[in-house]
C-alpha cells in the first residue's frame, strides 16, 4: 500500500460532517457528527482523564443551532446520551452515517 491509496480510500479524514437520525423519547431528528482524527482523539485524550464520552459528544455532535459545551454534555439524559455517543462512534469508525439509519436512546 501507498500513501496515494491511503488517502483515496479514505484513511485520512476530512473534517465533513455526516449526517445521522437520533430516536429519544419518540422522536426523531438528525445531527451532524463530526469525523475526528487519530490525532484529534488522542488530544481530547490528553485532556483529561475523566468524562472522555462526553467531550468527545460536546467535540462531535453538531445540532442545527450548534454544539453543546462540555457542561451541557456532562448533564445529558442518559438515553440521549448514549443515542448521541453511538452516532459519534459509527462516524469514527468510518461508516458514513446512513440518513435512512437511525440511532435511538430509551426513555
Amino acid at each position: 500500500m501507498n500513501i496515494y491509496t491511503i488517502k483515496s480510500q479514505g484513511g485520512i479524514v476530512n473534517n465533513e460532517p455526516v449526517p445521522a437520525q437520533i430516536e429519544w423519547k419518540e422522536q426523531t431528528f438528525e445531527v451532524q457528527i463530526k469525523r475526528l482524527s487519530y490525532g484529534a482523539i488522542e488530544t481530547l485524550h490528553k485532556a483529561g482523564s475523566q468524562a472522555f464520552n462526553t467531550r468527545l459528544i460536546a467535540e462531535c455532535v453538531l445540532f442545527s443551532d450548534g454544539q453543546l459545551s462540555f457542561d451541557d454534555a456532562f448533564k445529558l439524559d442518559p438515553a440521549l446520551a448514549n443515542a448521541l455517543y453511538a452516532a459519534v462512534m459509527r462516524a469514527q469508525e468510518g461508516d458514513a452515517a446512513d440518513p435512512k439509519a437511525t440511532t435511538s436512546g430509551t426513555n
